[in-house]
């Protein structure tokens, strides 16, 4: 009853905003699902988060090929 009628109506607004953005994702999500990555929960997170990162090992790097003179 005290509510501004443009505050409904951008509240209406928003929420199908939002709700068009949630049928995109899912969309998108349906018709490429090789894009999606699994996320790593924030429990995990926090754990590994004090952690150094791991240094790649000499061997895995490539090295460049000889050149044959």
């Amino acid at each position: 009853m005290y509510e501004h009628p443009y505050l409904i109506y951008r509240a209406v607004e928003l929420d199908g905003a939002r709700a068009a953005l949630e049928l995109e994702r899912a969309r998108v999500a349906r018709e490429h699902p090789e894009r999606l990555v699994a996320r790593r929960g924030w429990w995990n997170r926090m754990l590994h988060r004090g952690r150094p990162a791991r240094a790649v090992a000499p061997s895995a790097v490539p090295r460049p090929a000889a050149e044959s003179a």
